[in-house]
């Protein structure tokens, strides 16, 4: 395992500087530059040398936080910018390895699922994407394995002394997962089952988990579509794309990643296409008759 994470750190940190930010991440360096006050409200400034426009970012200040203080404590290289996403892209490793081993032993999931788990996140080139941009996504991932991990622990913890602080712990991490992006609230439904299923002998309490969830979810939904649907001209560039183009899109950046040309590899998407069938038909359990 620590071959693994040694590889994929060494793959993120080469030429990690090599590139010049591009406009996303020009736009999260503003971000993270800016006071306290803008940063936290998402407070940005859009400007062509002629002319600037004040608006409001679509993103949550989690992650902004932290390139916040890397800003402020080791500058603004591009390697430093970076680091934050290599640094969550390299701990997904240890963090899917310990979640696969807690769904293996409860026979969720196979015994080899955490090594697998680890092999494939190893050599993903959509970690090593995602894990090179100045963006929030390799963090938000991150998160999402640690809470899940953290509420899974929580659930098959029997001593209440204990309990209460597994439940604390999976409250800050989820805490900090929400404010990282706001489709992370799509996550708190599959959360709410495991939190419903932990305090099934105590209706009272399994229906307010259930009822502050939707509410979650549902606050964040309009937070974000009011985020968005305010901004001038909102809606404006969105462009319908027909199910043919973006389903083969969507196989490819998943498997190969958003650097390779499509038309080329198209068989390689076809054989994670292939996997990916057989591993969710590999959860369907046999109708007895």
């Amino acid at each position: 395992m620590l071959l693994l994470i040694l590889f994929a750190f060494a793959r993120l940190t080469w030429q990690l500087e090599a590139k010049n930010l591009w406009w996303d991440e020009s736009l999260s360096l503003q971000r993270a530059e800016s006071g306290w006050a803008s940063l936290l409200a998402g407070r940005i400034l859009i400007t062509d040398s002629l002319t600037q426009q004040a608006t409001v970012d679509q993103h949550p200040f989690g992650y902004f936080v932290l390139l916040g203080l890397f800003v402020r404590l080791a500058g603004a290289s591009e390697f430093v910018l970076r680091f934050p996403s290599v640094m969550a892209s390299t701990l997904l490793l240890p963090g899917l390895w310990a979640l696969g081993r807690l769904f293996a032993r409860r026979g969720v999931l196979p015994r080899p699922a955490a090594p697998i788990a680890l092999f494939l996140a190893a050599g993903s080139p959509f970690y090593l994407w995602y894990g090179q941009e100045v963006r929030m996504y390799t963090l938000t991932a991150l998160l999402a394995v640690l809470s899940s991990y953290g509420l899974m622990r929580w659930a098959e913890e029997t001593k209440p002394d204990v309990r209460r602080r597994r439940l604390a712990v999976y409250i800050g991490i989820t805490a900090a997962f929400l404010s990282s992006h706001y489709f992370t609230a799509l996550l708190l439904p599959v959360h709410a089952l495991v939190l419903v299923g932990g305090v099934r002998h105590r209706r009272k309490l399994a229906l307010l988990l259930v009822g502050t969830g939707l509410l979650a979810v549902a606050g964040m939904v309009a937070v974000a579509a009011w985020l968005i649907l305010r901004q001038p001209h909102s809606g404006s560039n969105f462009v319908s794309v027909p199910l043919s183009i973006l389903l083969p899109d969507l196989l490819n950046a998943y498997s190969l990643g958003l650097s390779v040309n499509i038309v080329r590899v198209w068989w390689l998407d076809l054989v994670f296409g292939l996997l990916a069938l057989l591993g969710g038909l590999a959860w369907v359990e046999p109708v007895e008759t």
